[in-house]
């Protein structure tokens, strides 16, 4: 088999507004979470823990709260407009913390980045089709690095 990192890191952060954290508390560890309003987010068949990992110590905290939604977006908002706590990914909460309509908790806690990776067989005749999104990936690969590296090195 063979691996194909198919997207940059992924990040996941736990997020609230001050307006939230100001009337219910800020969490120190994930245990505390039980005792807060948190987001859900459901999947097709499943709602999923929350994970951390500290020190090699993993753990998952199964959360409650008034609102189980499908749409990140809808969940950034709600927890922007101080509905809660939501467990997302930092590519969609970005914007709100730079402005401050969200903050970040239990950084400490947060797991390792992660990727998306395509797995195939190291065939010597793939499918055609296969071949091609392999080829897209390698070449968007490059160029994303190549874009990133520039970003990097651009004058500020």
């Amino acid at each position: 088999m063979v691996a194909l990192r198919v997207s940059e890191d992924i990040r996941v952060l736990v997020v609230a507004s001050p307006d939230y954290l100001a009337k219910a508390g800020r969490p120190e560890r994930p245990q505390d979470l039980r005792a807060h309003n948190c987001i859900r987010f459901r999947f097709p068949n499943q709602i999923l823990p929350w994970r951390f990992e500290k020190k090699g110590k993993r753990i998952e905290v199964a959360v409650e709260g008034s609102a189980i939604i499908n749409d990140p977006y809808l969940g950034t908002r709600l927890a922007a407009d101080g509905g809660g706590i939501f467990y997302m990914l930092d590519s969609y909460a970005a914007p709100l913390i730079a402005d401050g309509r969200l903050v970040t908790l239990l950084d400490d806690w947060l797991p390792p980045p992660d990727a998306y990776y395509l797995y195939y067989t190291s065939r010597r005749q793939n499918p055609a089709a296969l071949q091609v999104l392999i080829d897209f990936f390698k070449s968007e690969l490059k160029t994303g690095r190549s874009k990133a590296s520039a970003r990097q090195q651009a004058p500020v």
